[in-house]
């Protein structure tokens, strides 16, 4: 049965869609604007593709490696496991969308692997990337999302140095949009470091 912890994260899910969708949106917007900036290389994050005001949305540029650390099923009050995530970002883009595959472990064994599609989206030194993928989960003596097929969404916001390296924080949520019979889901919140890597592939 689904319980009302059960019905309260389709809605979590649903907040982070509509995050995504409001950034994912905000760029063809751009496209009136663009003109001065467009093919603006920025150290980092690539070529600005679009532009409105502050704004920027990047295409090609350097791969990026993401490590962070931080509380798995946060959101929860009973005792939270810490959660280790390695995230690659290629910066090879189909205008703005770019792959991503990456990995997270927690401290109660639940592991996770998961690939997808990103963008990076700047104002001023604030890096902005939404993201959205899938994978599958293996709970170990953690927390049961309700089957091995998930859906990945996050966004990063981070503060980006000289050099193209980046500090901040994640906000990441799995759930399985009930393609299982129950659908618990699970927020995360880490802390992050970014860190450009020219092209490995």
């Amino acid at each position: 049965m689904r319980g009302r912890g059960c019905a309260r994260r389709p809605r979590v899910g649903a907040a982070f869609g509509a995050m995504l969708a409001v950034a994912m949106g905000a760029i063809p917007a751009a496209g009136p604007a663009r003109a001065d900036h467009e093919g603006t290389e920025v150290e980092g994050m690539g070529e600005v593709v679009y532009h409105a005001g502050d704004l920027e949305a990047f295409g090609p540029g350097p791969d990026v490696i993401t490590l962070g650390v931080g509380a798995f099923d946060g959101a929860k009050t009973d005792p939270i496991s810490a959660e280790f995530r390695a995230e690659f970002r290629s910066g090879r883009k189909l205008t703005l969308l770019g792959p991503l595959a990456g990995v997270l472990a927690t401290t109660d064994g639940g592991v996770s692997g998961y690939g997808g599609l990103y963008m990076d989206l700047e104002i001023g030194r604030v890096a902005i990337t939404p993201a959205g993928g899938a994978g599958a989960y293996r709970k170990g003596s953690g927390k049961d999302l309700g089957g091995t097929f998930q859906f990945h969404l996050g966004l990063d916001v981070a503060y980006r140095f000289d050099g193209g390296s980046r500090l901040g924080l994640k906000v990441a949520h799995i759930s399985n949009a009930f393609l299982h019979d129950s659908n618990p889901g699970e927020e995360s919140f880490l802390l992050t470091y970014s860190l450009p890597v020219g092209r490995i592939f």
